[in-house]
């Protein structure tokens, strides 16, 4: 009954509930087939109810064997889409379908398996792992929605598994076209999060949304213009086509797609009038309180910008300060690699002055004099780069120390530290090279 009248579009929560109740009463009852059933329609009529999806949880573990592969793929499906997933009764889920033969699931029931787990925060690598296994040889047969919503999901949970984000990078090749606005946002994000250094697909992306740029909703245009900047992909044309359709959305945007849009734009260098007016501002300082500690820094960052140019809008006062002081205080963690640098440079003679703080609120690894000039040294990780392309933060921080601070900065990239030759005769040759010391 509950089935029926859910795919009849009938609503009423009273009916739905009396139900509920009523199946509580006589779970017991129940088939493994009619639980699936009743998840089903509880998670289609939009009254999901929470105890009885709890009662079913339980219900079923023992149960699971019987189950189906579409069964197994209905259930999770169904209850991250409810909102309910039990973290237990989801891990007991991932470990009965790695136990059944590969071939029980299509690549379609994968992605959306990928989807579920991911969409609850579920991270089980074991299940990842036996799904790319699936969806890898199958690439070319997925639609566009289905290659970004692998991607999202692989990229949501953290877990990059390479080969498979490279097929599917390999697949979108030339049939970006049929990539809607969702879909373009999605790919992007999932490969700037996992940082795929993929500059011939951010520019299929990029042609592509250009096409599109109309259709972006306020959440694809943060996505996709924060996933351009964070990757150093910074196509002006793209910048340039979303500043209309990110202007006429301001009001639809959280505090998280007003900083990302912020960011991005500050990071690319592109000064947006239609954009970045009294307006911004206006809805920014509304919004002030939903900001989270990194909202504020990339605010700050971008007020420095506004106000390098002397551009009439930009933060008042006393959200200068607050975004500023939040940029002054983020945690600082010194890598191993730069505790030998610095101990190399003690070694010479040179007295770093370690995590510097500029006046624009940045803090360089050491600031040391070279001849009465004062030079900033940054002992680049891997994490400032993709591949060996600086990430647009890093981009962004060399910029803004050179033209705000007067600061010339130099960069110590991880590869060339770790590729030298560990005499310490090498090292120090190599950073007086650097820091242009005879």
């Amino acid at each position: 009954i509950a089935w029926a009248f859910s795919m009849l579009g009938y609503d009423s929560r009273k009916f739905f509930d009396a139900i509920a109740q009523r199946s509580l009463s006589r779970l017991n009852d129940f088939t493994h087939q009619d639980m699936v059933m009743l998840v089903l329609a509880y998670s289609r009529n939009g009254h999901p109810y929470p105890e009885l999806f709890e009662r079913i949880a339980s219900e079923s573990v023992s149960q699971l064997s019987k189950f189906t592969a579409l069964d197994l793929f209905n259930m999770v499906i169904s209850y991250a889409k409810a909102g309910h997933p039990s973290e237990p009764w989801m891990k007991a889920m991932a470990e009965e379908i790695v136990r059944r033969p590969p071939s029980s699931f299509s690549a379609q029931t994968s992605i959306g398996i990928t989807w579920a787990y991911s969409s609850a925060g579920i991270r089980m690598p074991a299940l990842f792992n036996y799904l790319s296994d699936e969806c890898i040889d199958h690439c070319d047969m997925l639609q566009s929605k289905e290659v970004a919503s692998l991607a999202w999901s692989f990229a949501s949970i953290g877990y990059f598994h390479r080969p498979l984000l490279g097929a599917l990078a390999d697949t979108s090749d030339e049939r970006w076209g049929d990539f809607d606005a969702p879909s373009l946002a999605n790919m992007a994000w999932a490969y700037a999060t996992a940082q795929e250094d993929r500059s011939g697909l951010f520019e299929g992306i990029t042609n592509a949304a250009i096409c599109r740029s109309d259709e972006f909703a306020s959440q694809g245009v943060s996505m996709l213009l924060w996933s351009c900047a964070a990757s150093g992909n910074l196509d002006r044309r793209l910048f340039d086509s979303l500043a209309a359709r990110a202007s006429e959305s301001l009001d639809e945007c959280n505090s998280q797609y007003l900083a990302n849009i912020a960011w991005a734009y500050t990071v690319a260098n592109v000064d947006a009038e239609s954009l970045f007016d009294t307006k911004f501002v206006d809805v920014v300082a509304e919004k002030i309180d939903e900001f989270d500690d990194l909202g504020l820094c990339q605010l700050h960052q971008w007020n420095t910008w506004r106000k390098a140019m002397a551009a009439d809008a930009v933060l008042p006062p006393v959200l200068d300060e607050l975004c500023h002081n939040r940029f002054i205080h983020q945690q600082l963690v010194q890598s191993n690699l730069q505790k030998g640098v610095m101990s190399e440079l003690m070694l010479m003679g040179i007295d770093p002055k370690e995590e510097f703080q500029t006046q624009s609120g940045y803090h360089l690894d050491a600031l040391v004099d070279v001849d009465g000039e004062q030079i900033g040294l940054e002992v680049d990780g891997p994490h400032h780069f993709v591949g060996r392309k600086p990430t647009g933060a890093t981009v962004l921080k060399r910029r803004q120390v050179s033209e705000v601070d007067g600061i010339r900065l130099v960069s110590l990239p991880y590869w060339e530290l770790n590729g030298r030759d560990p005499s310490e005769q090498k090292k120090q040759k190599y950073l007086k090279n650097k820091l242009g010391i005879r």
